[in-house]
């Protein structure tokens, strides 16, 4: 008689006691020959050996060694899982020897209930021999690992640990007498024990039993041991830690212990899994491969491996996979199922032509339900846009899309174009099968519609999008034409019909989140563009409110601000920039509007109060750019305030934190004015010259011309030299050659440039510069440039008052009554002042 052994690999060294049949000099081959492929775990091998061994014992008459052969044969094929030839045989057996050791007869046939899945029946087996399995029987032990295994798999965890736990401690009297050293089988139950401990209520208590591991010291389980300690931190952790986690375990090449290492990367898969860190399960599941304790475990896990690598986006390997494990693995083990997964993951990688092979050879499989059948039909008619199909294929489709089913084959072949963004194709089709097939009608035209629109062909959207809502029905289809005809409206620039139709969409019940949060979005912005700001407010505000977490919310906020800003109404543009602040503090929007709200406050009074606002932005600020950003405009907001010592202390710590910043013109411009402030001219003018060779924008640009046009004015004022007035008309014509310059620095520059002329002697220049100031009808429109207006004008007069010819008296009189029709000087003015200069008008006198 056998004592009983595990389908579990590290539960037999130290346990294999094979009978020594004692009989008078008969020698069995197949008994010497299994024994030694059972000593090399060759199961298979062991049990046709047996096989042998049992029929010489049954031809000799010899009932003990067929009982012996017989039992040996049993346990071969249990431990090989051959589940089946296990049962046959432990059948033949209870005929052959009736009443022989109900205990061990129970033991097997709860193994092959195990390994038939029938778990729970499997426990019951064992737990009606369990009273009589006393603590000395060797048997007991066997019997209570078998039994937590059965609560194992039948997801029962708690009770499986509790009975791992306790074959780990339990002290007996060994196989071969009392042990002081645990055996390999309570040790393999002490690390299943922490397995399924990790599953249950006391998940982190596990790492206490790992710490009292009967082996935690011994070099040899310290593989076994950090790999649990992997397992315990992936199951009992934050999930966002696996990845991390499993980056620091290192695989072995070939591990120990293979049916505890494959349960364990195979758990590790699964949560991985199931938390979405795909790559991490498809490396633990090949892990789980590489040690799987037989055939049919292999191919499961090779199965999961595969639906996770395409889960992760890596379709074109686990399409090879899949061929490979076609390849690979043949008969049971390829199931109907598992040919409908692998020809989806084929087909999804673009592998159109083995894909139609598999559908093709599952719709001529019997054995596929009629369901399967037509999902493989509608799955090939979608191969049948991308690929020519063979005939066999092509003739199954043929047969199968028949009179009513032909129009669901052409609409399958234009939603497969439309996938594939072959909106032509697609949109074609999709108005051939509204044509012919009164039934799809509704559903081809809402295709079709949305085909025309992502061609960006708006008439022809709305042509369709009419016929779509002449057929009845609503629901989904219906908002989304709804939205789609607003997109077209826009797109054809009737913004004050594409808002509407966007309002409308935003007040469906049908509607989607995406939708509405763009057509809030898109109508708040046509109302602003048709001139109601109010109602943008409003629409804005809706999608701020109702879809706060969104982008475009953030959007929505940042547009607040700038329409209150183009209203002048800066009390609610500041409330809305600091609203903007508070509900995304850490964005790049909300960033660059705080920074407009502190250089919009400039101007005011409040130096400290702008100070601490750029001070915030600077420790907010995570990049080089915006931190240097920030130093610059607190340098610009000193040199406005005139606080010139704090400016350059400003832009000194720029230049040495981020020496490789973008605002090294505007810094060469700000050091150029301090130096300026200085009177020191000629290095102002060094300075105003550095901003040009850094290629600045326009604006800087132009201030640097302007500003180095007033050194040189300046320069030439207190040398009286002509040269540098020269200069000066120079660099304030560059001003003038920009196209986009606005009218108050226009006529700034204009009057300058006549003032340089003037200065040089050269009235005629001068008066010519002066006159373009008041004959621009954008000069009047803004107080700035009119203050320029009235000095050209008065520079007019001091001409003429100098030099009161006939000429100069005409442009004085002409300047000052454009002063008048602006309503700059009062009426009347012009004529009074022009009279004084006629009573001086030079006249040349004759002596008689």
């Amino acid at each position: 008689m056998t004592i009983r052994f595990s389908h579990l690999k590290t539960a037999l060294s130290g346990l294999l006691l094979l009978p020594v049949i004692l009989t008078a000099d008969v020698v069995y081959h197949g008994q010497t020959a299994g024994d030694e492929a059972f000593r090399k775990e060759d199961y298979s091998s062991a049990a046709s050996f047996y096989k042998e061994y049992q029929e010489a014992a049954r031809r000799s008459g010899d009932a003990a060694a067929e009982c012996s052969a017989m039992e040996r044969r049993i346990d071969a094929l249990i431990l090989g899982k051959f589940p089946e030839d296990a049962r046959k045989i432990l059948q033949e057996y209870k005929q052959k020897f009736p009443g022989r050791d109900p205990v061990a007869v129970t033991i097997w046939n709860a193994d092959i209930l195990l390994m038939q899945n029938k778990y729970q029946e499997a426990a019951k087996n064992l737990e009606r021999i369990m009273s009589a399995l006393t603590v000395d029987n060797p048997r007991r032990v066997r019997a209570l690992y078998s039994l937590a295994r059965a609560y194992e798999l039948s997801g029962n965890y708690s009770k499986a640990a509790e009975l791992y736990f306790t074959i780990g401690k339990e002290q007996t009297k060994g196989f071969f007498g009392s042990t002081s050293k645990p055996t390999k089988l309570q040790i393999a139950a002490w690390e299943r024990g922490i397995f399924c401990q990790a599953f249950t209520s006391k998940a982190k208590e596990a790492f206490e039993s790992l710490a009292k591991h009967p082996e935690y010291a011994v070099p040899a389980a310290q593989e076994r041991i950090n790999l649990l300690n992997v397992f315990l931190a992936v199951k009992t952790g934050p999930s966002r830690n696996i990845p991390s986690v499993w980056e620091k375990y290192k695989v072995p090449e070939n591990p120990k212990n293979s049916d505890l290492s494959f349960s364990v990367y195979s758990a590790i898969g699964d949560a991985a899994g199931k938390a979405g860190h795909l790559n991490v399960a498809a490396e633990a599941y090949a892990a789980a491969y590489n040690c799987s304790p037989g055939k049919a475990e292999a191919f499961e896990t090779l199965n999961r491996l595969i639906l996770v690598m395409h889960a992760a986006g890596k379709k074109e390997d686990a399409a090879v996979l899949s061929l490979e494990i076609m390849k690979l693995f043949r008969g049971g083990y390829i199931s109907v199922k598992f040919l409908e997964e692998v020809a989806g993951i084929l087909l999804a990688a673009g592998k159109y032509t083995e894909s139609a092979e598999f559908y093709t050879d599952l719709i001529e499989n019997p054995a596929v339900s009629e369901k399967s059948k037509d999902n493989a039909m509608k799955c090939l008619t979608q191969i049948s846009a991308r690929i020519t199909l063979p005939a066999r294929s092509v003739k199954h489709l043929d047969s199968y899309f028949t009179g009513k089913k032909a129009g669901e084959r052409l609409f399958l072949y234009a939603e497969t174009l439309m996938q594939d963004k072959k909106f032509e194709k697609a949109s074609e089709n999709f108005l051939q099968a509204a044509k012919l097939y009164p039934e799809l009608r509704r559903k081809s035209l809402y295709q079709a519609a949305y085909c025309q629109l992502s061609l960006n062909r708006y008439q022809q959207t709305l042509d369709i999008l009419s016929q779509f809502f002449r057929e009845p029905g609503d629901g989904k289809m219906y908002a989304d034409a709804i939205y789609w005809k607003a997109r077209a409206l826009e797109g054809l620039e009737r913004k004050t019909e594409a808002e509407k139709e966007y309002e409308k969409y935003s007040g469906l019940s049908n509607r989607t989140e995406v939708y509405t949060i763009d057509s809030l979005f898109r109508s708040g912005y046509l109302a602003f563009q048709t001139g109601d700001s109010k109602h943008a407010i409003e629409l804005f505000d809706r999608l701020i409110k109702g879809y706060p977490k969104s982008a475009k919310a953030l959007d929505a906020a940042n547009w607040k601000v700038y329409i209150y800003r183009s209203l002048d109404d800066d009390y609610h543009a500041d409330r809305a920039t600091y609203d903007l602040a508070y509900a995304w503090p850490d964005s790049q929007i909300t960033f660059n509007a705080m920074y407009q709200l502190a250089e919009r406050n400039f101007s005011t009074d409040s130096y400290q109060k702008v100070m601490e606002i750029f001070d915030d932005l600077f420790r907010k600020a995570k990049s080089p750019e915006n931190k240097s950003r920030v130093l610059i405009g607190q340098a610009s907001l000193a040199v406005y305030h005139r606080k010139y010592i704090n400016a350059q202390v400003l832009l000194d710590r720029l230049e040495k934190e981020f020496p490789d910043n973008l605002f090294k013109a505007k810094t060469a411009y700000l050091k150029g004015i301090i130096l300026q402030s200085s009177g020191d001219f000629k290095k102002a003018l060094e300075s105003y010259t550095k901003v040009l060779s850094f290629a600045p924008d326009s604006f800087l640009r132009n201030a640097a011309y302007g500003s180095i046009g007033d050194c040189c004015f300046i320069l030439a004022g207190k040398n009286q030299e002509g040269k540098t007035y020269a200069d000066a008309l120079q660099f304030y014509q560059k001003i003038l050659e920009t196209s986009d310059l606005d009218s108050g620095l226009r006529a700034m520059t204009l009057y300058k440039l006549g003032r340089s002329a003037e200065l040089s002697g050269n009235d005629d220049l001068a008066i010519e510069q002066y006159k373009k100031v008041l004959y621009l009808p954008s000069s009047f429109n803004t107080p700035a440039s009119r203050l320029w207006v009235a000095k050209a004008a008065e520079a007019i007069y001091s001409i003429a008052e100098k030099r009161p010819v006939k000429q100069h008296i005409e442009n004085a009189e002409s300047a000052l009554k454009m002063l008048e029709k602006y309503q700059i000087i009062p009426a009347g003015t012009a004529e009074t002042r022009t009279n004084i200069l006629k009573r001086a008008r030079f006249r040349p006198r004759i002596s008689k």
